[in-house]
């Protein structure tokens, strides 16, 4: 096996989740919205959210082999039925990308649909950017906008996007490569 073999075989293994942790360590990550809340002004509402990101170690070393991870931000604005399940008024989602780069070493996050990124220079300022959702421009329609005038609830999820990672590394069944949040319901008006 030549050096080059090897250093694939090890980047497999470790990007697998087959490392090895010392013994006491928090091997399971998170993510914990903490608070949320909408503020509308017409044609848009703004979404502002405090979110804890805490990647588990398999994910980390994922990241820092150069794996670039997806996190989609869900809003969904929900009118409560009583008895019957919500109804889902509107949908919204936003992606983010978080990409470590080893030649400059330095950790980049940014908004893919409005292309807007910063660069950090360590992995926890970077997961705190990331978790700190500030005026992020929800479009509200007429229609949408007279609906809320009503009794309504906003649901906030925020999950990695397995499926935008390299096959090898998409989970089948459970892996701590599935990370995602307990829905943040809150009451709107």
């Amino acid at each position: 096996m030549n050096k080059r073999s090897f250093r694939v075989w090890v980047a497999i293994w470790v990007l697998a989740g087959c490392s090895f942790s010392a013994h006491g360590q928090n091997d399971s990550g998170n993510i914990d919205i903490s608070s949320a809340s909408i503020d509308f002004d017409g044609s848009t509402g703004l979404l502002r959210a405090d979110v804890e990101i805490v990647l588990p170690p398999e994910v980390r070393n994922g990241l820092n082999s150069g794996v670039p991870l997806e996190f989609i931000v869900e809003l969904r604005l929900l009118r409560p039925r009583g008895w019957l399940p919500a109804a889902t008024l509107a949908k919204f989602q936003r992606r983010y990308s978080l990409i470590y780069y080893e030649l400059t070493r330095h950790y980049r996050v940014r908004a893919l649909d409005t292309d807007v990124s910063r660069n950090y220079r360590s992995l926890s300022p970077a997961l705190d950017a990331l978790g700190e959702l500030r005026d992020v421009m929800i479009p509200i329609s007429k229609e949408l906008n007279m609906d809320l005038q009503l009794t309504s609830q906003a649901s906030l999820g925020i999950k990695l996007d397995t499926t935008a990672l390299p096959l090898p590394l998409q989970p089948v069944f459970s892996s701590t490569w599935r990370l995602s949040s307990k829905d943040y319901l809150w009451p709107i008006n």
